[in-house]
């Protein structure tokens, strides 16, 4: 077994019961159906997007290598590619629904991001978007973590800041709501 793999199956292990709740809240909020076709974006180790492919039919970008390739040996249901928020490579209108869990606040240019999914999501289709509540309890902590222990150039955004945001690229607000210490935004590309 590779070193790498150890570490993501430890991690899997850790955040698979907080993964089990998330996948069946975000199944609950976008209504998947077995029809629908959904891309994961930020998909780390695959863990959510293989739990929801059960359901519907679900692509994963995933722009780490190594997270990438054990999302394709351990997750065979899932449909992974390696490619970043900022530049998705599928075409006009493919998907109709897009979620992304605890990955916003690491892209590089997420206004770019917010362009792409308005340009690879449906007229209609769903964007739902989890982020940590920086306002709040173990939200703030993460953001203190991420930012200034380890150094990560992570953006970390307010919902009612990510909500302006969306809005700006033609995304209509259909909610938000908190979960945990995240909170989930949920917009209509219109």
């Amino acid at each position: 077994m590779k070193f790498q793999d150890f570490v993501y199956s430890i991690e899997e292990k850790f955040k698979k019961r907080r993964a089990n709740q998330l996948a069946s809240k975000i199944c609950d909020v976008l209504s998947l159906v077995e029809d629908d076709v959904v891309l994961d974006v930020g998909a780390g180790s695959g863990l959510i997007a293989d739990l929801l492919s059960e359901k519907c039919e679900i692509f994963a970008l995933e722009p780490n290598p190594k997270r990438l390739d054990y999302c394709l040996r351990k997750h065979p249901a899932v449909k992974a590619f390696s490619a970043s928020a900022e530049s998705i490579p599928f075409p006009e209108t493919y998907f109709h629904k897009l979620y992304v869990v605890m990955a916003f606040h690491h892209f590089q240019n997420q206004e770019a991001a917010l362009s792409e999914f308005s340009r690879v999501l449906k007229h209609g289709g769903l964007l739902l978007l989890v982020e940590s509540d920086i306002e709040r309890g173990t939200g703030k902590m993460l953001c203190f973590f991420e930012t200034k222990i380890l150094r990560n150039k992570a953006n970390f955004v307010t919902c009612s800041k990510l909500k302006e945001m969306v809005e700006r690229f033609g995304f209509e607000t259909l909610g938000t709501f908190n979960f945990g210490s995240n909170y989930f935004l949920l917009t209509r590309n219109s």
